[in-house]
């Protein structure tokens, strides 16, 4: 079923032709993020639970701050998002997200969510009009800034047959009205499969 605060139009889930490649921003494959004049990264090998930052205006300039931060929280987990919503930052991983609220490292505040699920990947998590929407193994989830729900439930014709083993393959892309979600699946070593969502109404269509 859909959660509230979302209408689904148009569900369809078809086979590639050809295998999607992945979108690359270059360099060492960390997750950026450009806010308040800053850039925020994580995903830096062997540094998975630091959020680096770069002064203002002056990215080359980074610093490192909370060396192992959410461990308490994600019992030791790595970072696996990072997604601006609202006036805050979002770092998530796998048992959910931290905010990140303020606007210099001398205000900012970390707080915990109640969203007790995150995203496996953060090149399969997509900011939408209604907040951040990521796959997991049930289905697609959404969170909100507060708290996550699981608003589509898998099935036969929604991520029916994801090859997991592959998943660092997927990424996922938002243009403005349709949610794309490009993965392998069975046992596909590439995307192979187009989950499309279009987040208007209700459901219109699904094959696959």
């Amino acid at each position: 079923g859909t959660g509230q605060g979302t209408c689904i139009t148009k569900l369809m889930e078809t086979e590639l032709i050809a295998a999607a490649a992945e979108p690359s921003i270059g360099g060492i494959g960390a997750r950026l993020l450009f806010k308040d004049k800053r850039v925020f990264f994580i995903g830096v090998p062997t540094y998975g639970k630091y959020l680096w930052w770069g002064q203002p205006l002056e990215p080359q300039a980074l610093d490192v701050g909370w060396d192992g931060f959410n461990t308490t929280v994600f019992d030791d987990e790595d970072n696996t998002s990072l997604n601006a919503l609202d006036d805050n930052i979002y770092i998530g991983s796998q048992k959910g997200f931290i905010r990140l609220r303020g606007k210099s490292p001398d205000s900012w505040v970390l707080d915990q969510t109640l969203a007790t699920t995150g995203p496996l990947s953060d090149k399969t998590s997509s900011v939408t009009p209604f907040g951040l929407i990521y796959p997991r193994e049930n289905g697609l989830w959404l969170f909100n800034g507060f708290t996550s729900v699981l608003f589509f439930e898998k099935g036969k014709n929604l991520l029916g047959n994801v090859n997991w083993a592959q998943y660092a393959r997927a990424f996922s892309l938002w243009d403005g009205r349709y949610y794309r979600l490009y993965y392998p699946s069975g046992t596909a070593t590439e995307n192979d499969r187009e989950l499309v969502i279009d987040l208007i109404g209700g459901i219109e269509n699904a094959r696959g």
